[in-house]
């Protein structure tokens, strides 16, 4: 894959370093943020995925190596799914580095995944440095494709995936709250593939270089609010998709482990809060 940037902007990726502009791609490793991939011991024996519709998060997390957060499920196709947050200021925890934060459809079940947030990428060298930026995705069709928004820690970020059954396609936005910026990419799920959008997700996501998971940049505890998505229309407005809060459908909470599993937990999800639309999430390691 490639990694299609709309602006320059000086990327990193562990030990080699590019520069890419709106004139030309450089040409990188596979980089994706791809769906799920559950670790062993999530038998309910160890690991509870006892789905949770009361609205206290009180379920155990199930392990993924690369995602924690939530994913909903169940019901009808999803229509759209939102949530917002402070972009949390990262700390280096070693070069290279890599934290992305993100709403969207699929992949907690099924091998697409449509989305868009935001990231924290470490550069290399003795005294790595974060770079901030919104990006969206339609996974597998492409890598991950840099928004032309500038990010900065402490910006409100609000984040959203929608489908337009009218059109088939899905509009991928990141809105900078903070600065008035916003960006909305149009795409259509790719001939051949099926993007079912079986569940909707809110996730802190580590990402793929190439084969490998690259560590975590440590973003401490973050809390991911107004959390809702949609499979079904409102009543009084039978054109609008009706939001509801996490608590509203079948949930699962996620918590991150290392790969090779060793036991070792990298990042912690919390409890939803008491109308179901906020959780916090917590880095643990690196990897």
């Amino acid at each position: 894959m490639f990694y299609k940037i709309k602006r320059a902007i000086a990327l990193s990726v562990l030990t080699a370093s590019f520069i890419v502009s709106s004139t030309g791609g450089a040409a990188m490793p596979a980089i994706s943020a791809g769906p799920g991939q559950p670790a062993p011991n999530n038998s309910p024996n160890t690991q509870s995925k006892v789905l949770n519709t009361n609205g206290t998060g009180s379920n155990s997390p199930i392990l993924y190596y690369n995602w924690s957060g939530y994913a909903a499920t169940g019901g009808n196709p999803y229509l759209a799914v939102t949530a917002t947050f402070v972009q949390p200021k990262v700390t280096c925890t070693v070069p290279g580095a890599w934290t992305l934060f993100w709403v969207g459809f699929d992949g907690f079940n099924n091998n697409t995944v449509e989305q868009a947030g935001t990231a924290a990428q470490c550069s290399t060298g003795s005294n790595p440095q974060p770079t901030y930026y919104a990006w969206w995705e339609m996974y597998p069709t492409n890598g991950i494709a840099v928004m032309p928004l500038t990010i900065k820690p402490g910006d409100s970020i609000l984040a959203k995936a929608s489908y337009n059954p009218a059109k088939a396609t899905y509009s991928l936005n990141v809105a900078d709250k903070t600065t008035a910026q916003h960006y909305t990419k149009v795409a259509t799920c790719e001939a051949g593939l099926t993007c079912a959008r079986q569940s909707a997700e809110w996730i802190v996501e580590r990402t793929m270089l190439g084969s490998n998971y690259a560590p975590l940049a440590n973003w401490n505890t973050m809390q991911i609010k107004t959390a809702k998505a949609s499979n079904s229309y409102s009543a009084a407005h039978p054109t609008q998709p009706l939001m509801q809060p996490i608590s509203a459908f079948n949930n699962t909470p996620i918590n991150m482990v290392d790969y090779p599993y060793t036991g070792k937990v990298l990042a912690t999800v919390g409890p939803l809060n008491s109308t179901g639309t906020a959780f916090t999430d917590t880095w643990l390691a690196a990897q």
